[in-house]
């Protein structure tokens, strides 16, 4: 990529990242959890947020929110719904504030889905919330290995369950994990989806497994760089369960979008933790490190961590000059280039493998397999027992 198209890429980029019609927030209401993963990098102190914290966040998100037009939040943790009553109380107070502002409002939940039910999953959709990220990790053997509770009980078929409880309002996006580990498995796991009775719409995200993050420079994430299969590989594998998620008529957000932009570097974008305090980029929950301010000062420029967030600059990563994905992945995720994490362990997931997907995808779409919708990046199958029906 030569110099100008560079600096249009980089504008295009920086337009995104500061732009000033919303702000986001990400509040992590606690650093506790009821699972004992295997790879979790994040601090577990069991610090909960107090309502009258939440309620100075309220009064930090209006402010804000309201003063651009448009409020999003993302609660998170540890485990959110551990603090679901604070959560639900919170969402529903930002979400009328905003409405008084004359400001709007969006917010999504990340949660291990362990304690969702479908009671609760109706009184997150009345406070504002209609979207929920649930993960599970591989087949039901590999799963229950690696996601299990404190007390070592097994999680898959409980998040089945939740999963069948959620009602149609509440959006899923169910995070696949994937590494060496669970690749055989996962297949197993698709079907297990495709059988669920569900009511809500569900996005199926592939996602690698890797360890970023100071937690996990030691214990079982240290390993995942070094024991993940080549990019190719892992692209490939990708690919492979499209072709099999489609034949089970369930859809696939593919990494194919290029207007995402990581919340660390954007302007008008923080972490909120327990206890009032700001940070900008996720790995630092519960560490000592990325503080950027607090929920009762404004954010200054005197703060250094702050200024080299806002600084940083996807195109001077040399190395990705020449990659046909660079507008799509701008060099990688920011925690890693900052912290030094070389080629080929940050790169995209497509890498070496876009000619194969598209041609995928084009060949299920043109088979009448699979409808596919370039915006979002999803690709939706159609289940044999509903192509083959007769009209």
């Amino acid at each position: 990529m030569g110099t100008p198209e560079l600096k249009q890429l980089k504008l295009r980029y920086d337009l995104a990242r500061f732009e000033t019609r919303r702000w986001s927030f990400t509040v992590a209401v606690n650093h506790a959890c009821n699972l004992a993963c295997t790879y979790c990098y994040e601090v577990r102190d069991r610090a909960f947020m107090s309502p009258e914290t939440a309620d100075r966040f309220v009064v930090f998100a209006a402010a804000n929110g309201g003063q651009c037009g448009f409020a999003d939040v993302v609660w998170y943790g540890g485990e959110p719904l551990l603090s679901a009553r604070l959560v639900i109380s919170t969402s529903a107070k930002l979400k009328q504030t905003l409405a008084e502002l004359g400001s709007g409002y969006a917010s999504s939940i990340i949660t291990n889905g362990t304690l969702l039910t479908g009671d609760l999953a109706e009184e997150l959709l009345a406070s504002g919330i209609s979207s929920a990220q649930i993960t599970i990790d591989g087949g039901r053997a590999d799963h229950d290995r690696r996601r299990i509770t404190s007390q070592g009980e097994r999680t898959f078929d409980l998040i089945l369950r939740a999963l069948e409880a959620v009602p149609a309002g509440l959006r899923v996006s169910l995070r696949v994990n994937m590494d060496n580990e669970n690749l055989p498995g996962l297949p197993e796991a698709l079907r297990n989806i495709a059988g669920l009775r569900l009511r809500c719409p569900l996005v199926i995200n592939f996602s690698p497994l890797l360890p970023y993050g100071e937690g996990c420079k030691t214990g079982a994430g240290s390993s995942l760089w070094t024991s993940w299969k080549p990019l190719r590989e892992e692209g490939l594998h990708i690919a492979e369960l499209l072709r099999a998620s489609c034949s089970l008529g369930l859809a696939v957000r593919l990494p194919l979008r290029t207007d995402a932009v990581c919340a660390a570097v954007a302007r008008q974008a923080v972490l909120v933790e327990p206890d009032g305090t700001l940070k900008k980029c996720w790995t630092d929950v519960g560490a000592d490190t990325g503080t950027v301010g607090r929920i009762d000062q404004p954010l200054s420029l005197d703060n250094q961590e702050l200024v080299d967030w806002l600084a940083y600059d996807p195109t001077a990563a040399v190395e990705c000059h020449d990659c046909e994905l660079l507008p799509m992945c701008m060099a990688g995720c920011p925690w890693s280039v900052r912290n030094g994490i070389g080629l080929p362990a940050r790169c995209h997931p497509m890498k070496g493998v876009m000619t194969q997907v598209r041609e995928i995808v084009e060949k299920l779409v043109s088979e009448g397999l699979a409808v596919f919708d370039p915006e979002s990046g999803i690709v939706q199958g159609k289940p044999a027992k509903k192509r083959n029906r007769k009209p």
